[in-house]
C-alpha cells in the first residue's frame, strides 16, 4: 500500500485568489514599460548629443563694424577635427554671459610646446562681441568649437 504524502494547506479558493494576477496590475505595468521604452527612443532620435572641443585663446586683432579676429591653441591630437570649416562659440574674459558665435578661419598645423603638450594654433572670426561690450586687443578667451551636433542615434549608427 502507498501512503499519501501530500499534505494541502491551502483551500482550493485560497489557491485560485494567490494563482491569479489582477488584470488591471498587469495592463498599468505593460502600459508603464511601453511608454518609458518609446520616451528613450524618443529621446536617443531627436536630443542632440553635441561634440565639442575646448580651449584657451586670445583677441589678435580687432576689425571694424563688429568683427574680431581671435586666436586659440588647439590639442594637437585634434587636428583631424579641422578639415572642413568649423563653427565656434567665444566667451570673452569678464563677460560670460556674453557668447559670439565665431567662424573658423586660419589653422596653422605647425606644432607649439606648451609644457609637455603639443598644440596648433586656430584664427576665429567672431561677429558680435564687439557691439555688445568693448573689446580690446590681447584679451583673454574661452573658444568651444562645435565639432558635431548630431543626435544620440546618429552617433551611434552613422
Amino acid at each position: 500500500m502507498e501512503k499519501d504524502t501530500s499534505i494541502e494547506l491551502r483551500s482550493e479558493a485560497l489557491r485560485n485568489v494567490i494563482g491569479q494576477v489582477p488584470p488591471l496590475l498587469v495592463r498599468v505595468g505593460t502600459m508603464v514599460i511601453v511608454f518609458i521604452t518609446l520616451a528613450l527612443a524618443l529621446a536617443v532620435c531627436f536630443v542632440p548629443y553635441p561634440i565639442t572641443i575646448k580651449s584657451d585663446g586670445m583677441v589678435v586683432e580687432t576689425k571694424g563694424s563688429g568683427w574680431v579676429a581671435v586666436r586659440s591653441s588647439v590639442p594637437y591630437k585634434f587636428l583631424y577635427v579641422f578639415d572642413t570649416t568649423r563653427v565656434a562659440n567665444v566667451t570673452y574674459e569678464g563677460e560670460p554671459d556674453v557668447i559670439s558665435n565665431a567662424k573658423v578661419v586660419d589653422v596653422d598645423t605647425k606644432i607649439v610646446r606648451k609644457g609637455n603638450d603639443n598644440y596648433f594654433t586656430v584664427t576665429l572670426l567672431s561677429s558680435t562681441a564687439s557691439n555688445v561690450l568693448p573689446v580690446v586687443k590681447g584679451e583673454s578667451v574661452k573658444v568651444e568649437t562645435i565639432v558635431s551636433e548630431k543626435t544620440i542615434w546618429q552617433v551611434l549608427w552613422n
